[in-house]
């Protein structure tokens, strides 16, 4: 049996333990034990996407952690409610690896890395890059609010939070990336002539990367589909026949026609960024190949 002072020293040690067991679990949750999550330097949002384009950066975030943590994945948010039926697909990427990626059916979607990344001091510390980034590749035009709806739609995408064993605090924040799915103006016609076999026509303003349409009898019904581009090899839209596409178009002349015919056209413009949204059409006619209009 332990003497009296052994056997205090004894309780004393033990109540020591215990003492600093309770005190352990009763601290919170420190930078020992959570990954730090923070806003990385967004891309700017000056410069619309084009629907149906390659993979858009949205966002730069960074991770933290005081010596090694693993993470293996990230919960998303979506900036704008409903948005994520926008996006094709959502990559998360460390550098040029991509880390892990999604079809997102939700706002709110889980994005498992591949392999579970270490995150150390320093934000994202694994090579290649110190930084990760958000990645959406969007769908294309029809998917998108029709021509003429006048809704600018956006996109941008955050982490909401870590898929790992610590827990994690900080926020972070997303660029919103226009999409370029408005609708162009159409043009304003400025001047007709018509002789017995031909039709001319300009329109004010600026040159315009533009289709024309002529029918013969009645207006045109063809319309140009989104995100497409046309040549004269096209032939056609619809049931209307193309007799001018280009890039820098001011008007066009119409020859070889039948005299005493009425010829209706519609001309439809293309977005200045090339993304393939067309006007709703600006019509002509009917035009009379045998003087005046």
């Amino acid at each position: 049996m332990p003497s009296t002072p052994n056997l205090r020293s004894s309780v004393r040690a033990f109540a020591g333990a215990v003492a600093a067991l309770l005190a352990l679990a009763a601290t919170p949750a420190t930078a020992q034990s959570t990954i730090t999550l923070g806003n990385g330097t967004n891309p700017s949002a000056g410069t619309p996407a084009c629907p149906g384009a390659g993979f858009v950066q949205v966002n730069t975030f960074t991770l933290a952690f005081p010596t090694s943590a693993p993470v293996n994945g990230v919960r998303l948010g979506f900036a704008s409610g409903g948005s994520y039926q926008l996006v094709d697909k959502v990559e998360i990427r460390n550098g040029a690896a991509v880390l892990g990626s999604i079809v997102p059916t939700s706002d709110y979607p889980i994005v498992k890395f591949g392999s579970s990344l270490a995150v150390g001091a320093t934000p994202a510390s694994t090579p290649p890059s110190a930084t990760l980034t958000i990645w959406v590749q969007l769908k294309g035009h029809e998917f998108m609010p029709p021509p003429g709806a006048g809704k600018q739609s956006t996109v941008g995408v955050a982490v909401d939070s870590v898929v790992s064993m610590y827990s994690t605090t900080g926020a972070d924040a997303t660029a919103l990336i226009p999409i370029n799915n408005g609708t162009p103006a159409d043009v304003v016609w400025s001047t007709v002539s018509s002789t017995a076999n031909s039709v001319t026509a300009s329109w004010k303003g600026a040159a315009q990367n533009a289709v024309v349409l002529r029918q013969v009898g009645g207006p045109v019904t063809g319309v140009p589909v989104e995100g497409r581009s046309y040549t004269l090899a096209d032939l056609k839209i619809g049931n209307d026949d193309i007799i001018a596409a280009g890039a820098a178009l001011t008007g066009f002349t119409d020859g070889g026609r039948a005299s005493g015919k009425p010829h209706f056209y519609k001309v439809f413009v293309r977005d200045s960024l090339n993304c393939g949204n067309w006007s709703l059409g600006a019509a002509l006619g009917p035009v009379f190949t045998q003087g005046g209009v």
